[in-house]
Order: structure tokens, then C-alpha cells, then sequence
């Protein structure tokens, strides 16, 4: 592709008389990249090489195009159309191509977007250029033959599309009101709700005492506090002269950290 390909002009300037029969190769493509109202179309040849980058407004200056493309099938130039299913911006101009029988082709636009820096080397993008790319595209072989749905399907298409927009939206999820607390958490067991807590040392010897394993307790010296710490549990039991003295090692002692 060379720069000059990208240079478009009206369609009331264009002069199809200077496209010579041996340029087109017997086939003219008319790719159109599709827009809400700035249309832009590539008149290229059969292998994809492009001849004019023409431009129009759309719809008012449709029936322009049309006559066109009329003057080409009527010099005997087979005509096909290609664009990009872009939306509904493309609907009229593809009836009305339909409607005066020119076969419409459709490439795909991820196709059009990986494909902008492959002919020139310039990942860039804009009308013209992407005109020309869907049109080299279509010569490559990598476009699909839109069919026509018929009456029957268009309406039940239509019919299930209205049915979709009339349906009553989807039920919103409950969520907790701003003002109302945090929802309580689920219960559990005092020896899982003692983990990671700090208990006064006689609730943890009186709980762990009986036929639950006793936590062994380690005790560390952080400058002059005594923090205790637990540990993995062992099955170890204390007995009543046993838990008597491990109290009295405690006498005395300041144990209002622990609580």
C-alpha cells in the first residue's frame, strides 16, 4: 500500500470513467467502512489494489453511491460490496444494497484491527485505511456472504427482541442496610474463640482441664513482662495436686496482663 490510496474525495467528484476495464481485472470491490453518517468506500480492483477512496454522507447521499455502482454493472464490471457488521450504522445502506441486488460481503472488524500494521508496516488506523484493509481482506478470501433471514425469521428476531426489552428487570440482590449492624457471626467452639486471644490464665487452665488435651504454655521474658504464649497441644492431664502447684508458682505474681 502506498500513501496516495488513502487520499479520499466526494462522491459527487468522482469520475468512474477514468477506471480502465484491464485495471478492475472484470471485478470491481466496494469496500465501505461503515460510520453513523462519514461513510468511506474503497473502489479497488479484483487482487485488492485499490484505484479511489471515495467518501459521502449517509443516508442523505446513498442513492448517489447506488447510481454509481449501477454505472459499473451496467459496463458489464461485476460488483460486490464488503463492510464490516459495525452495529446498526451499516442497516440502511446494506438494504438498500440488497434491494438493487448487489451482493453484500462481511469481514470481520478483529480481522480489520490486527490487520493495520500488516500491508504498510504502520499501526495506525482511520477511515480510509481501513476501507482499503477490508478490501484487501475480501481479496484474500477471508470475507462471509451475507444471506438473506427471510420475512419469517426477521420477524421472530424482531419479536424476541421486543420481548427482551419488555420483560421486567432482574430482581436486585439483598444487601445490609447502612444503618443496621454487622450480621453476627456463626458460633463457635470456646476452644476455637480462645485461639488468638488473650485470657486470664485461670479461665484457660479451668477450660482445658477435664478430658480436653491440656495446651502446653510456654513462657518468654520481654524485658520485666511475662507473656505466655501458647503452643501446639499435647495430651498431657493435669491432676489436682499438680494444678495446685502450678497456681502457686504464680502467687504473688502480677498477672493483670493477662487479662
Amino acid at each position: 500500500m502506498k500513501k496516495r490510496i488513502y487520499r479520499r474525495m466526494p462522491v459527487n467528484d468522482f469520475q468512474p470513467q477514468t477506471i480502465a476495464h484491464s485495471d478492475l481485472g472484470g471485478e470491481l470491490v466496494f469496500a465501505i467502512d461503515v460510520a453513523k453518517v462519514d461513510m468511506v468506500a474503497a473502489v479497488a480492483a479484483a487482487d485488492g489494489h485499490v484505484l479511489h477512496t471515495i467518501c459521502w454522507k449517509a443516508p442523505e447521499q446513498n442513492l448517489t453511491v447506488l447510481s454509481v455502482l449501477r454505472g459499473f454493472r451496467a459496463a458489464g464490471i461485476t460488483v460486490e460490496t464488503v463492510m464490516e457488521p459495525s452495529g446498526t450504522y451499516g442497516d440502511v445502506l446494506r438494504h438498500q444494497l440488497e434491494q438493487d441486488a448487489f451482493p453484500v460481503f462481511m469481514v470481520s472488524g478483529k480481522r480489520t484491527h490486527d490487520a493495520k500494521e500488516i500491508f504498510d508496516g504502520v499501526p495506525s488506523l482511520h477511515d480510509a485505511k481501513a476501507a482499503a484493509i477490508i478490501a484487501r481482506l475480501h481479496a484474500d478470501g477471508l470475507s462471509t456472504r451475507l444471506r438473506d433471514e427471510g420475512p419469517d425469521r426477521r420477524q421472530l428476531r424482531a419479536a424476541l427482541a421486543r420481548a427482551h426489552w419488555q420483560s421486567p428487570p432482574p430482581r436486585p440482590l439483598p444487601r445490609w442496610p447502612q444503618s443496621s449492624a454487622t450480621p453476627p457471626l456463626p458460633q463457635s467452639s470456646p476452644r476455637s474463640a480462645m485461639q488468638g486471644k488473650v485470657v486470664p490464665l485461670h479461665t484457660r487452665l479451668s477450660q482445658s482441664h477435664g478430658s480436653q488435651p491440656q495446651r502446653k504454655e510456654r513462657r518468654h521474658r520481654t524485658g520485666q513482662s511475662r507473656v505466655l504464649t501458647e503452643s501446639r497441644s499435647v495430651p498431657v492431664l493435669l491432676t489436682c495436686t499438680a494444678y495446685e502447684r502450678f497456681i502457686g508458682m504464680f502467687d504473688g505474681a502480677d498477672l493483670g496482663m493477662l487479662e
